[in-house]
């Protein structure tokens, strides 16, 4: 290709609902420009698999923005084939909220930053990897969120089993081997890690989750309600242990968020006091034009429902810095049209990423110095977003095949039942039975962060 440009191309009005996100997203071409508001100088030649800098410099005053709401931005590449003709190359499309001050009262955003992995850790101070110690180490995506939070007002969401985790690679671990276990060197990177997330939970919101993230609904069905509840019952007081702050509320996070009101039921019943649920689970009902707040009350336990456009913005690919911004403008762009629904009347959403979220460094602190300045949005910790919420009628949708087929299998439920049973005979003729160390494997074992590894949870 040749005499390549970019063309930066806008919306000539803003989105009408945040359906519409999804639609661009997909590839939609309604929102597409013109006008053609400026053009890159050209690139003369660009060889297959090379790539060459290129810059668009526009004042924000010189857009044509009219109305306040989020427009879509597209950047067309066009250059000149073989043929001599000129042709469209490539188009990425993204979001530019617009909201001058005062236009909007802001939206009250509760962030939820999960702190969890996947429990790799067997008995006596055995690793089954160095995964864990890799994501607490500098760089690592458990040191790379800790570090990126700053004093930002999101909600801590700590999985008991990390800071355990942490507090044992400190005491010295082994790595289990094929032949012979080898010492482990993630030690000295876990003391760091750990001193950083008790500076952090000394001054932001924090909850604590069930040990290690059980598949509880899988396991409410297996009839082993019994781990579901040990690895409840505890969080809040090892929370509170492993952080060295008082910790009170337990969130219980349903493996994908969404359950049975058999699995709600023991969650309530073992001390949880809030539960994470995706929106869609619950829809208004009937339904709105707007986006209310994401809070609702099931079986009496309060339930914190996770905004979907926000979940799928923080799902986006973070690869490159380039992905970065994407992900950015979708997230900021889904909270600005929730505040641009109802401009008078704020409401409260969540954001809740997947468990093992990997966010880049730069997603996390653009996205939050953005949120500290722009007029649509204002972040709050979750108790103050549920205090100030107003509750709507919503159906709840049952609980189906699809949600099933994903569970941890029962194959695999029953192989962990009969490692149980030989234990508590082994366990019988120990002068000092093994306890809740055991217990806290077999939770380790079922957490739902297996489900795509279940071989991996039983080396």
């Amino acid at each position: 290709m040749t005499d390549l440009q970019v063309r930066l191309l806008l919306s000539p009005t803003p989105m009408a609902t945040r359906s519409q996100i999804d639609t661009v997203v997909a590839g939609g071409t309604e929102k597409d420009g013109p006008p053609t508001l400026a053009v890159s100088e050209p690139i003369a030649v660009l060889s297959p698999r090379t790539s060459t800098p290129w810059s668009i410099e526009l004042p924000l005053d010189e857009l044509p923005l009219t109305f306040a709401g989020v427009y879509v931005v597209g950047l067309e590449v066009i250059g000149t084939g073989e043929d001599g003709l000129a042709q469209r190359v490539g188009l990425t499309r993204t979001f530019l909220p617009w909201f001058p001050e005062g236009s909007v009262e802001p939206a009250r955003l509760a962030w939820l930053w999960p702190v969890t992995t996947v429990p790799d850790r067997a008995l006596g101070g055995v690793q089954l990897n160095e995964l864990t110690a890799a994501e607490m180490a500098p760089g690592g995506r458990l040191s790379r969120i800790i570090e990126a939070a700053g004093n930002a007002r999101i909600t801590w969401v700590w999985d008991p089993n990390v800071l355990q985790t942490a507090e044992d690679m400190i005491d010295g671990y082994e790595l289990a081997g094929d032949d012979e276990q080898t010492t482990g060197g993630g030690g000295p990177a876990a003391a760091e890690w750990l001193a950083s997330v008790r500076e952090a939970a000394a001054s932001q919101a924090s909850v604590a989750t069930a040990y290690a993230l059980p598949d509880a609904t899988a396991l409410e069905r297996a009839e082993m309600d019994a781990t579901v509840i040990g690895a409840t019952e505890r969080a809040a007081a090892d929370v509170s242990a492993g952080v060295r702050t008082k910790v009170d509320q337990v969130l219980a996070w349903p493996t994908g968020a969404v359950t049975t009101p058999e699995t709600m039921r023991v969650f309530r019943n073992s001390g949880a006091t809030d539960m994470l649920l995706t929106d869609t689970s619950f829809p208004p009902t009937p339904a709105l034009t707007y986006t209310p707040d994401g809070f609702t009350t099931w079986g009496g336990l309060p339930v914190t429902l996770a905004d979907s456009g926000l979940s799928a913005a923080l799902a986006m690919p973070q690869e490159s810095r380039g992905d970065a911004l994407l992900a950015r403008q979708r997230f900021l762009s889904e909270v600005a049209m929730t505040a641009g629904e109802l401009p008078d009347a704020p409401r409260g959403i969540v954001a809740a990423p997947d468990p093992l979220w990997s966010p880049r460094s730069t997603f996390l602190n653009q996205t939050l110095r953005a949120l500290d300045q722009v007029p649509y949005a204002r972040l709050v910790s979750l108790t103050a977003a549920r205090a100030q919420a107003t509750e709507v009628p919503r159906t709840r949708v049952p609980y189906g095949p699809e949600q099933r087929s994903a569970e941890l299998s029962r194959d695999y439920l029953a192989s962990v039942q009969q490692q149980q049973r030989r234990a508590r005979r082994f366990e019988a003729i120990l002068t000092e039975p093994a306890g809740l160390g055991y217990e806290q494997a077999v939770m380790r074992q079922t957490s739902g962060l297996w489900r795509a590894d279940e071989q991996g949870a039983l080396t």
